[in-house]
């Protein structure tokens, strides 16, 4: 097979850009690429063909990074979805021909914008592809995943939201999504979501959710089947997490003792769901020694020694 030299226009380069995407824009039997050139952030489109070439078929002046999403309309051409910045989220339909219009519009509160966007396949088996919106961010207002169901007219409002503070992710800022089609053999299409945690990416979980034929709703996570303790890293230094399941919701009761039988220090107490919780154990002025952590969970007890080192 012979090959096309792209020209240098398709080359990214330290002042950013050179983003790109594969979709079917325009509904015939080819793949198309579209671009963000580095050095003016335009938005180039290659349409594929039999004999490909480098001339871009259109350019488009317009802020933003387009991802591919599918089909969200139903009409048979896959659609670009962009962030304008400010909350603002852009959707431009493919078509027969293309042009920059703005098909549809999703707003979001200024510092709660998604910097990534997938498709989720067809969650809700209704013949339309659906979006999944993501935001990376673990600042404070936190990381966080919305669904919008695909339509003749896409509604802003998101099907549901997954949140990084509840379980499973547990303030572990979310990472990536994809539609992963139907892997269960219900006719409807699931999708999953990774979060993970830390620079070297150290810490993470992947959570597979099932579509609905009858809509989605918020997808509900199967508790873990038994009760579990443990606390990593061990040994510490200045501090350290304590992991724990519950198969079912109860009262738990968590606290630190050290080597005496002496409690340093009460971690939790109250009603919690059942699920993965993590408590992040800061030494603080406790002093080097071997310590043990305990949870009680209704009429179940667990223990678990670990070991402070300064």
């Amino acid at each position: 097979m012979e090959a096309t030299r792209w020209t240098p226009s398709l080359t990214s380069d330290s002042r950013g850009g050179g983003s790109a995407g594969v979709c079917n824009l325009n509904g015939d039997r080819y793949a198309d690429l579209d671009y963000v050139e580095a050095q003016t952030g335009d938005i180039t489109i290659y349409l594929g063909s039999a004999t490909p070439d480098t001339v871009p078929e259109y350019r488009w002046a317009i802020a933003g990074i387009p991802y591919p999403v599918g089909d969200l309309n139903g009409d048979g051409y896959d659609d670009l979805v962009s962030s304008a910045g400010n909350g603002t989220i852009l959707v431009r339909f493919g078509g027969a021909t293309l042009d920059s219009t703005v098909d549809a519009v999703l707003n979001f509160v200024p510092y709660n914008v998604p910097d990534h966007f997938f498709s989720g396949g067809d969650l809700n088996h209704d013949g339309y592809n659906d979006l999944l919106c993501l935001d990376q961010s673990d600042e404070p207002n936190g990381s966080w995943v919305t669904v919008h169901l695909g339509g003749s007219t896409l509604n802003p409002q998101p099907a549901f939201t997954l949140d990084w503070r509840d379980p499973p992710f547990n303030w572990v800022p979310f990472w990536t999504a994809a539609s992963l089609g139907d892997m269960n053999g219900d006719g409807v299409d699931d999708f999953m979501v990774t979060a993970v945690e830390g620079v070297g990416l150290h810490r993470g979980v992947a959570v597979i959710y099932g579509g609905r034929s009858a809509g989605v709703r918020n997808p509900s996570i199967l508790p873990p089947s038994s009760f579990s303790l443990s606390v990593f890293p061990n040994p510490f230094n200045s501090s350290t997490v304590i992991s724990f399941s519950l198969p079912h919701t109860s009262e738990v009761d968590l606290r630190i003792y050290d080597v005496t039988g002496r409690m340093v220090r009460t971690m939790a107490q109250g009603k919690m769901s059942a699920g993965e919780h993590e408590l992040r154990l800061e030494a603080g002025a406790l002093p080097s020694g071997v310590y043990f952590v305990k949870v009680e969970a209704g009429k179940a007890a667990k223990v678990a020694k670990f070991a402070l080192l300064r």
